[in-house]
């Protein structure tokens, strides 16, 4: 559940983020493949390995382990 206005997480797309930062000249690219579920209603980005949204900290899920089997997700 989206912490932002509760959207469903569970249907959102994992991938990576654009970034820019000083050590690449400010130049945008990207960066966290896998690490970035994005929520399908508002497109808010979370850090799937810390659970807290790209944009603000404000927004941080609740994290579970998990383990991948047969391409089945267990929780």
């Amino acid at each position: 559940m989206c912490l932002h206005q509760f959207g469903p997480l569970c249907t959102g797309r994992i991938s990576g983020a654009i970034h820019a930062d000083d050590a690449h000249n400010w130049e945008s690219f990207w960066a966290d493949e896998g690490r970035v579920l994005t929520c399908p209603w508002h497109g808010i980005e979370f850090d799937i390995t810390a659970g807290t949204a790209l944009a603000t900290e404000e927004y941080r899920g609740r994290q579970c382990a998990v383990s991948v089997v047969e391409v089945r997700i267990i929780l």
